[in-house]
């Protein structure tokens, strides 16, 4: 037997719009792969990924239609303080301008009242941000990033055994 989402201990969120503002870890990898690829970010997320960055999330939080399709994500570091920062708010393109995503965002902002939101808004999502009370700050903030990649990885451990092997020659020397 089926129960009604709109009952569900985890919904914690329905509208007339016919979707459910969820923060139970039920979100598939192969749907949100899905996801992200329909908002145009591309391919490649496998179960592996998915599983990392979601448990990375101390808060996450999705959409999705009664019929089990996923519509909306959210993820946000909290350190339930100081701090949150967002990590991804996505909403299928053919389900924005329904409120889904002013719902995730208003999902994080209920689980942590009077933590300051940051948000690395990009493109038009500033607009979006914006309109939900969101403002830029008074001196400027910039978003810095590197991707570390394996290459770099091998070449610090390469370094690193070259330093060793350095010592090594080195005290050797000194022991003669």
């Amino acid at each position: 037997m089926q129960t009604n989402p709109r009952h569900s201990p985890a919904c914690l969120f329905t509208n007339s719009m016919n979707y459910i503002i969820s923060i139970e870890r039920s979100v598939k990898w192969h749907d949100f792969a899905e996801l992200i690829q329909a908002v145009g970010w591309g391919v490649g997320c496998d179960q592996s990924a998915f599983d990392r960055s979601s448990s990375a999330y101390p808060l996450v939080a999705h959409a999705s239609g009664f019929d089990g399709q996923l519509l909306g994500y959210v993820s946000a570091l909290i350190d339930g303080v100081y701090s949150t920062m967002l990590g991804e708010l996505i909403v299928r393109p053919t389900h924005q301008r329904m409120g889904i995503g002013r719902a995730l965002l208003a999902q994080v902002e209920a689980t942590y009242p009077n933590v300051p939101i940051y948000v690395k808004a990009l493109g038009s999502a500033k607009l979006f941000f914006e309109s939900c009370g969101y403002r830029r700050p008074a001196s400027e903030m910039t978003v810095l990033y590197k991707k570390n990649t394996l290459i770099d990885f091998r070449h610090a451990r390469y370094l690193m055994s070259i330093q060793k092997i350095q010592l090594l020659l080195f005290a050797n020397r000194i022991h003669r």
